[in-house]
């Protein structure tokens, strides 16, 4: 299977981004350590937010992954055009922000972020 991310350096990007959306974003080893933390501390029925330490807006991940991987910047495109190509798409990108504390997990579960930025885990994806 290709990896994801490594579509990124064929040129130009090919995903637009608008700006918007702010999202917690979190390293899938962060995101399996949690996971092993709330199976071994955590209490039944409670629920953590299992992010990394700095939000960030599609816009800043994908500009991101592609100057780790030395590709041109993702094209931006106007909201009114991202809404009228892929509505819903656009509806998520642009319109959600979820910005969520990771403090409940750190504090009851002991868990702390590898990777305590979206840029620390691009940066580790790069050198796989």
């Amino acid at each position: 299977m290709k990896d994801p991310v490594s579509s990124t350096t064929s040129s130009p990007a090919k995903l637009p981004v608008a700006n918007g959306g702010v999202l917690g974003w979190v390293h899938h080893d962060d995101a399996a350590a949690a996971t092993v933390a709330a199976l071994e501390h955590g209490d039944a029925g409670n629920a953590y937010n299992i992010v990394d330490d700095l939000p960030a807006t599609w816009e800043e991940l994908f500009t991101a992954m592609a100057r780790q991987f030395g590709a041109p910047p993702p094209r931006k495109v106007p909201r009114w055009l991202m809404r009228l190509a892929a509505p819903y798409v656009a509806s998520f990108a642009t319109d959600t922000t979820m910005r969520v504390s990771n403090a409940k997990a750190k504090n009851l579960l002991g868990w702390t972020p590898a990777y305590p930025t979206y840029r620390d885990g691009i940066k580790a994806i790069r050198s796989v």
